[in-house]
């Protein structure tokens, strides 16, 4: 191909002017296509790396994220309760395996229960059954029929009631624990006497027959009436070893499961983030191979305008 000076050069002995001013113009042509190509190259590289590293993505290696609840965190008061939600686990678990987890998980979390939370229990606090701590904070029996309807995995909720033992064995020994649970010990109840209004249905005559002297037909109603209502509260500040126990557990589920769905709405942006970078990398390396194919539109033509310029330079020469 021939350079800038090299047409310039050529035109020296020419005395056309219009032949004169073609050179120039096409050489300027040149320079400018030139430039544009290379811009058009530069992009079109930048869009296939660019594109490429995007489909490299894989949206399959993103995991969620483990999530742990520390014993200060369900120790904190006051909370509202919160029931977390399970996931349903296609996998059957055997039934016998299943009960004999759950009996050994309720024996240790009910003798945990026993030595640390209701052994501050007030000469007036009736004992909790083991049977009654179940239907209470575990419901052994609800989970099992979950595991058998196929609504639950027992590895799911052994990894969880697990995470719980330990989250709980921890909380008891915390001092502010212990404080609550002495603060409770020396308590003294008082009694509190409240006026409520409680309704009752009573019966009435709805006509009288005057002439018979006698009741013909009856019906009910409500009636509101007021009624005394007495119960031993503790002072303000102080809760029951089994209402702390029952705010540890719920505070600690809640947290969980709070954090288990952060977790999992953090993994699914990341993965609808890597499967948009798989859609633009597929459309930048389509668009890259336009630019390409431009650029070598353009390089042809300018090879054929070189081709016009050496044939009509060299045509120049021989006349």
């Amino acid at each position: 191909m021939n350079s800038l000076d090299d047409d310039l050069a050529l035109g020296e002995g020419q005395q056309n002017p219009l032949a004169r001013l073609e050179r120039i113009y096409l050489a300027g042509l040149r320079i400018a296509t030139l430039g544009i190509a290379t811009i058009l190259l530069g992009y079109a590289l930048w869009l296939g790396v660019s594109g490429l590293w995007g489909i490299s993505k894989d949206a399959d290696s993103v995991e969620v994220a483990e999530v742990s609840v520390s014993p200060d965190e369900i120790a904190a008061l006051p909370v509202e309760t919160a029931e977390g939600e399970t996931e349903p686990d296609a996998a059957a678990d055997d039934l016998e395996a299943v009960r004999r987890y759950y009996g050994s998980f309720l024996d240790k979390y009910y003798a945990l229960y026993q030595t640390r939370f209701e052994r501050f229990r007030q000469a007036d606090d009736k004992v909790l059954a083991k049977a009654d701590f179940d239907d209470m904070f575990v419901q052994t029996d609800l989970r099992i029929e979950q595991i058998d309807g196929g609504d639950l995995s027992l590895g799911t909720d052994r990894t969880r009631l697990e995470g719980l033992f330990a989250a709980m064995q921890a909380a008891a020994q915390l001092e502010v624990t212990q404080k609550r649970l002495a603060a409770y010990k020396a308590a003294t109840k008082k009694r509190v006497e409240t006026e409520v209004t409680k309704y009752r249905t009573e019966r009435y005559c709805d006509y009288y027959g005057y002439y018979m002297d006698e009741c013909i037909s009856y019906d009910t109603r409500t009636v509101p009436y007021t009624a005394t209502e007495v119960s031993m509260e503790l002072p303000d500040g102080v809760f029951g070893y089994q209402d702390l126990f029952g705010t540890y557990q719920d505070n600690y589920i809640r947290t969980l499961v709070e954090r288990t769905e952060q977790a999992e709405q953090k993994a699914g942006n990341e993965r609808s983030d890597i499967l948009m970078d798989n859609e633009e990398g597929s459309q930048a390396l389509g668009l890259a191979i336009k630019i390409a194919g431009g650029f070598l539109a353009i390089m042809f033509f300018f090879l054929l305008i070189a081709i016009e310029r050496h044939q009509r330079a060299a045509a120049e020469r021989r006349a």
